[in-house]
């Protein structure tokens, strides 16, 4: 191996043991444990850690362009697809199309950003529904392969709430990078900030409302706890 290749082996490695080790891949897995008692985790882990690493590296590609991260990609790519039966790879793979038109979509508000446009709540809306869009793939996949699996919506809620906190903060932050934010974009268009309460409000209602979510007590107190951390943060912004 050469001394180049070397450098990206470690720096691959350690981009995936970070990857590996975010509490996300063994939380969804809990989650799953509690809606399917019966279902092999240990394969379910094993497809969703693939899963995530493919999401990740996806992120770090659109956000760097180092062919590196693309490399790697592709390579994860074909592990997940092998771990999956042939029968789901076609709906997988619409999916995740659709999941990867997301930063499209994040160019444009870069765009706007840059511009001094206003945005409206619906582009709010339809910001933060793309960045949780990941979440769509994993809910599919966990539909596919666990038939008693029915929270990809719930799932979804949980990480826009956990976004939507992430964002604020992120605030400063992504101002000096002129990055989209869920504030930023507020407050371009003097929504008074108060209205990402509300907002947040109505998606954990819809969530807990969902004759579904009893089913994982671990998914509930996680919207609640992102629902909680985001009243924080706006009240402290």
């Amino acid at each position: 191996m050469s001394p180049k290749s070397k450098r990206k082996k470690i720096v691959i490695d350690k981009v995936l043991a970070e990857i590996d080790q975010r509490p996300f891949i063994q939380t969804l897995t809990t989650i799953v444990s509690e809606v399917s008692p019966s279902t092999n985790l240990a394969r379910v882990n094993s497809v969703l850690k693939y899963a995530v690493r493919c999401a990740c590296l996806l992120d770090l590609y659109a956000e760097t362009a180092n062919p590196v991260y693309a490399e790697e990609l592709q390579k994860q790519r074909s592990m997940f697809y092998e771990e999956v039966p042939e029968g789901f790879h076609s709906e997988l793979e619409k999916v995740e199309d659709s999941v990867k038109s997301f930063f499209d979509y994040e160019k444009t508000l870069i765009s706007r950003i840059k511009s001094g446009d206003k945005f409206s709540e619906n582009d709010i809306k339809t910001y933060l529904a793309g960045k949780s869009g990941d979440n769509l793939f994993y809910g599919r996949l966990l539909e596919l392969l666990v038939p008693e699996w029915k929270l990809t919506r719930e799932l979804q809620i949980q990480t826009i709430l956990f976004d939507i906190g992430k964002d604020l903060a992120d605030y400063r932050e992504d101002v000096v990078n002129g990055l989209p934010n869920v504030l930023v974009m507020c407050l371009s268009s003097r929504i008074d900030r108060g209205r990402i309460i509300q907002l947040a409000q109505e998606l954990k209602d819809e969530a807990l409302a969902s004759q579904n979510i009893a089913a994982s007590p671990t998914l509930v107190k996680a919207i609640g706890c992102n629902y909680n951390l985001i009243v924080e943060r706006v009240n402290k912004s």
